[in-house]
């Protein structure tokens, strides 16, 4: 699981530099970072994990029925 996740991140991260798209100075964690954090959210609990950080919204409740 540990290595998927690391690929994960090296993909996003590689994708994020042949687009040539930058980091805000401010962030805290970069582009690459969001967007493993959803992708593995997606691959690994079918999106339910990161529906549930946001306390849940009319789409997670739809989904579960």
């Amino acid at each position: 699981m540990e290595d998927m996740i690391t690929t994960i991140f090296v993909l996003c991260d590689e994708l994020l530099k042949a687009l040539n798209i930058k980091e805000d100075p401010q962030v805290k964690m970069n582009n690459a970072e969001v967007m493993t954090v959803g992708l593995v959210a997606a691959y690994f609990f079918g999106g339910r994990a990161l529906l549930s950080i946001y306390g849940g919204t009319q789409l997670s409740k739809k989904s579960v029925k």
